[in-house]
This record gives C-alpha cells, structure tokens and sequence, in this order.
C-alpha cells in the first residue's frame, strides 16, 4: 500500500476539478463547477465538482467523492491502480512499495506520535504554575481562553530536560526527539542533548489535516543572544516552504468566501481569528514560496497579502509580487492590504477594532495597481528618463507572466494607467519643450469616418469567422473581448465569437456577401493587428477632432496625451 502522506499530497496538491474536467466537460458556476453526470443518463446538469471542498458530488444519483474515489468510477480501476493513474497524470513520481518504504511511513507515523504528545505536554506546562507568567503574556495580548484552548497554545519551561524526560517516560526514543527537531544534539556524541525550546510560549504548527507537525516558540525573558522567535527545523514531517501556519483553520473558513488573510506571524493571526477573522494564515520563517501559493489559489483566487506596514514588510510584498507574476492565470491573482506605517493587523485591531479592518479589507488593492504604484513612486514620473525607466520595468515585469493572456491585459492596463496619468497630472505621455506636430503620410486603409471605423470592423469579424484558429492566440481572444463597437448587430456576432459559440449562418453569410468586406491572404496575426489599429487611429482622430472644437487646458493635456498614443501606432504602422 502507498504511503498515507503520499496519498495525501495527491488530494492536497491537484484540485478535483482538473482531474474531472480530463475527462468531463466542466462549466464554471459560482465557485463550482458543473456538468452532465457521468455516471447517470441525464438531460440538466445536477453533478457538481468544488475544489475548496475537495469533492464531486451528483445531486441526480448521489455520487460522491475526491479525485481518486472519480477515478476508480470512471476509469473502472481498483484503488491502488486509481493512485497509480492519478500520480502518472499528475507527473508525480509513484514511492518505491518496498519493506523499507513501508518501515519509512511507519517511522513517520511514530515521530507525528511524539510531536502531538509534546504538543499535549505543552498544553499543560501552561497552566501550571511555572506557566502563569505566560499566561499573563497572553491575556495582556487581548487572547481569551477560547482562543488560548482554540489554537492550542502552551509553555515550554525554562528546564533543559522537563520536555524529553517526560517523552522519555512515554517510551519515546531519543532518537526521535532529536529527528523531529525537539532535542538538540551537539555535534559532539559525548555531550547530551537537550530541549529545543525553553522559557517559550508554544505555538503548534498543525498540516492542512490539523495533526502537529513541528512548533514555534516566542521567548518570555529577554535576551541578547536568543532570537524572540524561534521554529522546528526542517523535518522530515515539517517543510517550512510547504506550511502555512493555522492552514487547516483557514482553509475550512474559505469555504464560506470568508477573504484569507496573508500575515506575517502568529500573534498577528491569532488576534485575526479572536476579531472574527478565521481565515489568517502566515508563513513559517520563510517569505511566501510557490507551493504556498499553490495550495492557497486551490481554496481562494484572490488573497489578501497583509505584511507589516513598514519598509520591511513593504519589501516582503514586492517579494510575494515578483513570486507570484509567473504563476498567474485567469482570476488566479493577489490582493494587497495596506496599514499604516509601523502597524501589523494585530497592532491594528487593538487600536481600531474589526469594523475598521473590514472596511480597509473593501479597499484591497490589485496585484496590478499595486506594481503599477511602486514602479512609478520608484523611478519617480517627473523628466523623460524617469518615465522611460519606468515603463521599462512595467514591461519586464508584465513579460514574466507565461499566460499569455493575462500577460497581454497586464500590459494593457499599465498602458492605460499611464495614459490615464497624462490625462490627469500630464506626467505621463505630454511632449517634453515646446509642442510638436507630427506630420506623417496617412497609412495605408485607415479609416477616417464612421463608415470607414464600421468596415475595418466587419473585415475583423470576418477574418475571425473564415479563420477560427486566430481565436486559440491568448492576445487576438483578449482584443476581440475588449474592442468597442456600437453596431448591434456586429455586437452579437463579436458575443458569439468571444464565447466560442457557433455564429448563426444568416450573419456569416450576410459578412461574406458583403462586397465591400475584404480580407488579406498572408500573415493573418499581423493583417488583424493592422485592423486592429486601424480601428483605434480612427477613434483617436475622431476624439482628438472634438477636443479641438473647445481648447481648455485639460483638453490640451488630453490632446497631447492621444497625440503620443497615435504616434506610437502610426510607427507600429509603418515598422
């Protein structure tokens, strides 16, 4: 039999949905998805697969289960050859069966024994006497007893043995004290080993299942030489990049869309969930890690990233920004919460109070305005080289995305957003010295005039309609979804196109029968592009002709701006 905990990350790491979804057409609904059971003759759909909740169920025939359990049905397989199928899909190496490998998940199983009996220890070193000092720490944080008892909180004593002679006592091996990071063995044999953590406040840190795997221990007594806060090393149950502290609390929570909230520590969630935020989480020692995002974006597409307000926890969110980029997908992002200089969420809720975090949590800020911002405040947007730097960064920082699509619409919108700035301060996009007018030859088919702007956009739903495989490109897929255009009819024609859904004939043939409409023969990607900016010169020029009826300075400004804006397409045009 393969490992538990190999099984485990199978149901952990890979949502239901892609596995279903391999074999069943799955529509989005809400937070689910939905199709025709699989398993029974049905005309509406009534089966339903919800990742956060890690199961599939059929409302029409009662079939019900995660991904393997779907495989064993569908794929008519037994239960080890469904895990088999499911680690080869996956691209995850199956674990060697062997007599070692089963005594290596057996001597797993016994080391989670030992770190759930400290964790029980901890428990009750803290209200013994030696623990009323600790205590007294967290009362005077504003933690209940609830709370106390809720996250399992305790007390290592300041003793170097109390916690391994009693494991000891137990029937522990020591062996397994120092291999789960509770004693520490010096390198020299003839020394013994002793406890990890001493005169701590004890926080376990449990997987996504709740079992304790490994501890935090912040420090009661001052000093110079040990840290404040101390975690297990890397072991063979603990993997810092792997875990979120309280992962399985939050994970439950999200399942009501209650937002997760990214923290920096302990204190920091637990004071969330005492305020009625359930959903914090934080990282173990470590900045955010790709597995972390992972498993996060398995539960919530959006979470809010809340470091501490300071220079330090600003660059922690720059960080978590850069690590995030390549891995975007659609709806599959961050959000950015920002407190005031010097404030962590618990610093915040002690001053304020939950209403005044639920009001800061409506105003999240967008992974892309957040990038947009700070590359702007760095290179500042005042000289021509500032604004150059800038964009250049923006670009580099956009091209790290590998979907293309959201690539293409992050570009877009901190093309915008400079756009936006000229229209608005004139930082960005305004002419440097003395105004310029640009003179150039007009390019070839651009339309001037409503006519005109109404053929090129017919040519483009042609083009589409006669050659659908343009639709596969991630960026054509973006423009069509995002273009404007006023004609009814040509609206619904770009509806069909943009769902992928089949164009009636009367208005394909009434696009084709149009004498006027004609379409290019080489290079298509580059012949809708021209289209395409055809289009936008003409709305520009159309735009730029009636801010030129009333001169204001916000108009000049807005002039200038578009100017800039037609000069970039008119070169585009002619490269």
């Amino acid at each position: 039999m393969y490992p538990k905990s190999f099984i485990q990350r199978l149901r952990d790491e890979f949502p239901v949905s892609q596995i279903v979804g391999a074999r069943v057409p799955l529509k989005k609904k809400g937070r689910e998805f939905e199709a025709c059971c699989p398993f029974h003759q049905e005309k509406s759909p009534s089966f339903f697969v919800n990742d956060q909740k890690g199961f599939y169920h059929c409302f029409g025939c009662s079939e019900h289960g995660d991904s393997i359990k779907f495989i064993m049905e569908y794929d008519k397989l037994s239960y080890p050859q469904a895990i088999e199928s499911l680690a080869r899909e996956v691209g995850i190496p199956l674990p060697e069966i062997s007599p070692e490998a089963e005594a290596q998940e057996q001597k797993r199983q016994s080391l989670t024994t030992v770190v759930a009996l400290a964790a029980d220890w901890f428990q009750q070193q803290l209200q013994l006497a030696h623990g009323q000092a600790a205590r007294d720490y967290l009362m005077g944080r504003g933690l209940s007893d609830e709370t106390i008892k809720h996250f399992k909180l305790g007390y290592a004593p300041n003793d170097r043995n109390a916690l391994k002679e009693y494991l000891l006592s137990q029937n522990a091996k020591e062996s397994q004290l120092i291999e789960t990071g509770l004693l520490i063995q010096l390198e020299d044999r003839s020394r013994p080993s002793y406890d990890r953590f001493r005169g701590r406040i004890m926080f376990p840190i449990t997987d996504r299942q709740g079992e304790v795997i490994a501890f935090g221990g912040r420090l009661m007594a001052k000093s110079d030489t040990a840290p404040k806060y101390l975690n297990s090393p890397e072991t063979p149950l603990f993997h810092k990049g792997h875990v979120l502290y309280n992962w399985k609390n939050a994970k439950m929570a999200a399942r009501d869309d209650t937002p997760i909230i990214i923290a920096e520590g302990y204190m920091d969630v637990i004071a969330l969930h005492q305020y009625g935020f359930t959903t914090g989480v934080a990282p173990l020692g470590t900045a955010l890690t790709e597995m972390h995002l992972k498993g996060l974006w398995r539960y919530q597409d959006a979470p809010i990233l809340s470091l501490d307000g300071d220079a330090a926890g600003q660059r922690a969110m720059w960080r978590s920004a850069e690590l995030a980029l390549p891995m975007l997908e659609p709806g599959k992002t961050l959000r950015f919460l920002t407190l005031p200089q010097g404030q962590d969420p618990d610093d915040f809720l002690q001053a304020n109070g939950a209403k005044a975090l639920h009001k800061k949590l409506e105003q999240t800020t967008p992974l892309s305005k957040m990038i947009f911002e700070t590359v702007s405040k760095r290179h500042g947007t005042t000289t021509p080289e500032q604004r150059a730097a800038s964009e250049d960064e923006l670009n580099q920082m956009a091209s790290r995305i590998q979907h293309e699509s959201v690539q293409h619409h992050f570009k877009q919108y901190f093309r915008e957003q400079r756009f936006a700035k000229g229209k608005s301060s004139g930082n960005f996009n305004k002419p440097y010295g003395k105004k310029q007018t640009i003179k150039a030859p007009p390019p070839k088919n651009i339309p001037t005039r409503a006519a005109g702007i109404l053929r090129t956009q017919k040519q483009m739903l042609k083009l589409l309609i006669m050659h659908p495989e343009l639709l596969d490109q991630g960026d054509i897929s973006a423009t069509l979804e995002r273009f404007e255009i006023s004609d009814n009819t040509l609206k619904a024609i770009q509806h069909w196109l943009v769902e992928r859904e089949e164009v009636p004939s009367a208005a394909v043939m009434a696009l084709r029968d149009d004498n006027q409409v004609h379409l290019p023969t080489e290079n298509l990607p580059q012949a809708w592009q021209q289209l395409v900016d055809g289009v936008t010169l003409a709305q520009i020029d159309q735009e730029m002709q009636l801010l030129q009826r009333e001169v204001t300075e916000n108009s000049l400004q807005q002039l200038q701006a578009l100017q800039a804006e037609k000069e970039v397409l008119l070169q585009r045009q002619y490269a």
